[in-house]
């Protein structure tokens, strides 16, 4: 039953099969598919070695588990010239793809192959993206949301954009390097898509979820209101709330 399975899931079963495996490969292929009609994601996948360690300490499965399972998940469902492909977390970010592997098991191999132990280069993976859209002709809802999942804490990751007047507390200031990247893409006659920094192992008390006016989220700690939202594309904490209250489980529940 696909249906109650998560794509990390069925990566973390992987791990103990050498060869491929036909039921896994089976209830990959019938996990619930993304409603077309979505905003496209992309995924910047930290493959790092600190990776490895478990999102929690009820399951087997890791933060690396998670990265590489959406990676290749909203890669399958991505649209025109994203479509199988996600982005080395680098600071020389570059676009790897997935085209022509047919099985989930090729698949993660070829993922696995990308274990590149650096902090992500925000405005180079906004320039590789524009770069292309532009190539491409894309049109504006082509251009997929950046999800970057990882198990960095949030300043490690902008501090090598300090220079461009990156804050750290990026909830609640208009960063300038967002500006600068907002500004080639206005040029370009696009807008800046929205991107979502998603600490998947979080091991401190970080923010849970927030957004500035800029588009920019941040998403701390793994549960599965987590994944959920974020394979849901909902845009906040709020929505994603909503979606739980107003759904099956409490359709008995009235007012009187």
């Amino acid at each position: 039953n696909s249906g109650a399975c998560f794509p990390h899931d069925i990566v973390a079963k992987y791990h103990s099969c050498r060869t491929e495996d036909a039921l896994l490969e089976g209830m990959w292929k019938n996990l619930p598919a993304r409603d077309a009609s979505k905003k496209p994601v992309i995924v910047v996948r930290d493959g790092s070695g600190s990776m490895s360690s478990r999102v929690d300490n009820k399951s087997q499965v890791t933060a690396l588990d998670v990265a590489t399972a959406l990676a290749i998940y909203f890669a399958e469902h991505a649209h025109a010239d994203f479509k199988d492909q996600f982005i080395t977390f680098s600071e020389k970010p570059k676009l790897v793809s997935l085209k022509n592997l047919t099985s989930l098991k090729d698949k993660l191999i070829r993922a696995y192959r990308e274990a590149e132990c650096a902090n992500t280069n925000i405005e180079a993976v906004f320039d590789l993206l524009l770069t292309t859209a532009k190539q491409a002709g894309m049109k504006q809802e082509d251009i997929p949301e950046v999800l970057i999942i990882s198990d960095m804490e949030f300043d490690s990751c902008v501090e090598t954009n300090a220079h461009r007047g990156w804050s750290p507390n990026i909830c609640q200031s208009e960063p300038n390097l967002f500006k600068a990247i907002g500004a080639k893409w206005k040029a370009a006659g696009y807008d800046l898509p929205g991107v979502t920094f998603w600490n998947v192992a979080s091991r401190t008390n970080t923010v849970p979820m927030q957004q500035n006016k800029l588009g920019v989220k941040l998403l701390s700690g793994f549960s599965q209101n987590a994944i959920e939202m974020v394979m849901g594309d909902e845009k906040t904490p709020f929505d994603a709330l909503k979606k739980v209250l107003l759904g099956d489980r409490y359709a008995p529940i009235t007012l009187k």
